[in-house]
């Protein structure tokens, strides 16, 4: 559950510790001591679920106030034409290269020691 601060600041978890409305500072707050949340300005976010996207149309996540619960809405939009381009041929060639030699060198490896060096070596070129 993820929270949204009336700044339209938004964390992966409760804060634990906050301002007053009155400008006094709070610290130790509990995570479910949603009052006192609220009095720092911070509410739990309700998820929904992403509407899945088309071949031309995605969705933008936004968090919206409703009858008082803070949720999270999705709008729907075209997408633009970069994001409709197919992938360059030189990016797409030069990832399915990467992975190949990720592949080879994992096939080869006959310790952790390798398989690490392997995967250090795979995000250096990420």
């Amino acid at each position: 559950m993820t929270f949204v601060h009336d700044n339209g600041d938004e964390r992966a978890t409760p804060p634990t510790e906050g301002t007053l409305h009155d400008g006094r500072t709070v610290s130790g707050i509990q995570p479910d001591d949603l009052a006192l949340l609220a009095e720092c300005g911070w509410h739990p976010v309700t998820p929904t679920p992403r509407p899945d996207d088309t071949d031309t149309t995605t969705h933008d996540r936004t968090v919206t106030e409703i009858d008082g619960t803070w949720t999270v809405t999705w709008t729907k939009r075209d997408r633009t034409a970069d994001e409709m381009a197919p992938p360059e041929p030189d990016r797409v060639a030069a990832l399915e290269a990467q992975n190949a030699a990720l592949i080879a060198d994992l096939s080869k490896a006959t310790t952790l020691a390798q398989v690490r060096a392997a995967a250090t070596k795979a995000a250096d070129l990420a």
